[in-house]
């Protein structure tokens, strides 16, 4: 204490300094560090929030039902996912447990670092269970804590730094000068008359010394500047990467809830389909009936939210074709007639005269956008009218390419329902929202519809516009770039053309691994001609190629992309490098996948074409009917199934 109290205070400014920037750096980790917890949490809580929704639109039924199988096969799925999930649990609204699911043997060791989020299950605007969840916090915790601590480690550095640069400067025009003068004093008190004539000037000016104070302060200011920005940068780099998590991880569910569904919903559809055209007494034919328009409806719902998950992990890609207006819209129409007829509603069509004939866009989007929009319309009147029109449209200033206008489609939907509230509009393309619950629970579906139809006008360059009025009605307006251009693709032939197998010979082979699928999708080739050879993995598929008879050759294959020992895609890399023969290398090939995200990948892996699960009669048919010119390879067929 004696030897501080002793020195000026100059001789303490590198301690105070020194002791300052330590102090800053110290209260800096522990806000970091508070804003790394609160921030952990919110992002397991939105994480817990996404699994509930996805559990209340997939597995709400088998809650209801206490079907516990079910529910644990979902958990299963759910747990799959990510690998940070440590323990699911879904109980009913009495507390008893309706499934579970731990990761490992062990269900008894939690660790300290878990986190353990619970959320109430809806439906119908009553709870009916609860969903907890426990995440393995530790590795998110460790990876914000690096970051955290790589920040702090150049804080230290430039703040030693910038010690040692006022410490030289504090030494050099400071302390030096003043030591000397003050040598000076001790000999004027020991010997006045050693004064000299004339005092040196000081070393430093008082100006000099304001200077040297305001640069301390501006420097100061910036580290403090520069601190924060470092902080700024630091929490977006995160913010940045948990959204790319957050993306693969909703993308591998995704990938992993299509197969899971899609595989048991084309058995069902596909013999439902078959034995429509069957023989069957009038109740037998009501069930059928009603069999296929579940199964419709379980589809419509499962695309929805697969398509909707797909916009969202930008997975999506549009395939245009030219086609002719007038007969898309009428089809469009005649496809939701029946539904108006039982609401007594008129539909009518108003073609403006300026309509193009023919236009060039994704025609499957833009009609799962147009019947959504119908479908609305229909569902909110009641003896009334419902309104397709195409209308002229003029394009803004940022509707150009090169100062040229763009060609733009305009379509209005326009009904004399109830109207929609103008409270409501602003939640009209929300997910999972709806205008009026109990009112859309008797066409069902998840809320998705308007939603996916916005992403996908978005996706076109387009957008979809409202107007209502309360008691008068709602008019949708749909507007998207479109070439008002091209030649309209020749239909397919019918579905089950039984004569498509000699029209279009062919040597099918076939590579599915499911027994149910195998069945049906032999059945349906049979529909058409056809014999396929039938195997069970990629392995079998190349060894039957290679072990075909020069005078039989394949002519076409169908492998699905899910397989034991070798999966599809292996597969078609081994045929195109000529590991089934050369003549192969060139065969005609389509993917047979229940995996959407499939659908922008299939091309670079070497596939000719892809069918997405349900399978489609009328795009087996397409594929078989050009598949003659997309290899080298000529039919010759010997024989030929008939049933």
């Amino acid at each position: 204490m004696r030897w501080i109290s002793g020195r000026p205070l100059w001789f303490l400014l590198p301690a105070l300094l020194l002791s300052a920037f330590f102090l800053v750096g110290f209260i800096s980790w522990q806000m970091l560090d508070r804003h790394k917890h609160g921030q952990i949490e919110r992002d397991i809580r939105d994480a817990t929030r996404y699994r509930t929704n996805l559990i209340q639109a997939f597995w709400i039924d088998a809650i209801l039902s206490s079907d516990r199988p079910a529910i644990d096969n979902g958990l299963k799925a759910l747990g799959a996912s990510d690998p940070n999930i440590h323990h699911l649990e879904i109980r009913g609204r009495d507390g008893t447990i309706l499934g579970d699911w731990h990761r490992g043997s062990d269900v008894a060791l939690r660790s300290p670092d878990n986190v353990v989020n619970e959320e109430a299950i809806q439906f119908d605007g009553r709870t009916v269970g609860h969903f907890t969840i426990e995440w393995d916090a530790k590795p998110i915790r460790d990876a914000r804590l690096a970051g955290i601590g790589l920040l702090m480690r150049w804080f230290t550095i430039g703040s030693l730094a910038l010690v040692g640069l006022v410490m030289l400067i504090n030494h050099f025009m400071l302390i030096r000068p003043l030591r000397h003068l003050m040598q000076k004093v001790a000999r004027l008190r020991a010997d006045p008359d050693s004064l000299p004539d004339a005092l040196p000037e000081p070393a430093v000016m008082p100006g000099e010394l304001r200077r040297l104070s305001s640069t301390i302060e501006e420097t100061e200011v910036l580290l403090i500047g520069q601190t924060e920005q470092k902080l700024h940068l630091a929490a977006a780099e995160n913010k940045q990467r948990a959204a790319e998590e957050s993306a693969m991880e909703k993308a591998n569910f995704l990938s992993t809830m299509s197969h899971e569904i899609r595989t048991p919903l084309t058995a069902i559809l596909g013999y439902a389909d078959m034995m429509d055209g069957t023989p069957l007494n009038t109740e037998d034919q009501e069930g059928l009936q009603m069999i296929i328009k579940s199964g419709l409806h379980l589809k419509r719902i499962t695309d929805d939210i697969l398509d909707f998950s797909k916009l969202d992990v930008k997975r999506l890609a549009l395939s245009p074709e030219p086609f002719r207006l007038r007969e898309f819209l009428e089809e469009a129409i005649l496809t939701e007639t029946p539904r108006a007829e039982k609401r007594n509603v008129e539909l009518v069509l108003e073609l403006a005269p300026e309509s193009p004939p023919i236009i060039n866009t994704d025609r499957v989007r833009l009609k799962q956008v147009l019947l959504n929009l119908l479908s609305n319309a229909i569902k909110f009147t009641q003896n009334g009218r419902v309104t397709v029109r195409t209308v002229s449209f003029q394009p803004r200033p940022s509707d150009t390419v090169g100062g040229v206008p763009r060609s733009i489609l305009c379509i209005e939907v326009e009904d004399t329902g109830v109207g929609i509230p103008a409270e409501s509009l602003d939640a009209l393309f929300t997910p999972f929202s709806q205008v009026d619950v109990r009112r859309d629970r008797d066409r069902g579906g998840a809320g998705l519809g308007l939603a996916i139809s916005q992403k996908l006008v978005s996706l076109m360059g387009g957008r979809i516009e409202v107007e209502s009025t309360l008691g008068v009605g709602t008019t949708m307006r749909l507007t998207i770039f479109a070439d008002m251009k091209g030649t309209q693709k020749k239909k397919s032939s019918g579905a089950y053309d039984r004569t498509l197998g000699e029209r279009v010979p062919h040597n099918i082979l076939l590579a599915e691994d499911n027994p149910v699928n195998q069945r049906l999708l032999v059945q349906t080739f049979k529909r058409f001609g056809y014999k396929p050879m039938v195997v069970g993995d990629g392995q079998a598929a190349l060894d039957a190629l290679v072990a075909s008879k020069p005078d039989e050759p394949f002519t076409v294959a169908f492998i699905d992309l899910n397989m034991p020992i070798m999966d599809g895609v292996e597969a078609i890399k081994a045929i195109r490098d000529g590991r089934a023969g050369e003549h192969y290398r060139n065969l005609a090939v389509s993917a047979l996948t229940a995996d959407v995200l499939a659908s922008t990948e299939w091309r670079d892996w070497g596939f000719d074409d892809y069918l997405l699960k349900p399978l489609e009669k009328e795009k087996i048919c397409r594929f078989l009917e050009r598949s003659q010119r997309l290899g080298e390879v000529e039919p010759k067929m010997n024989d030929t199934a008939t049933e």
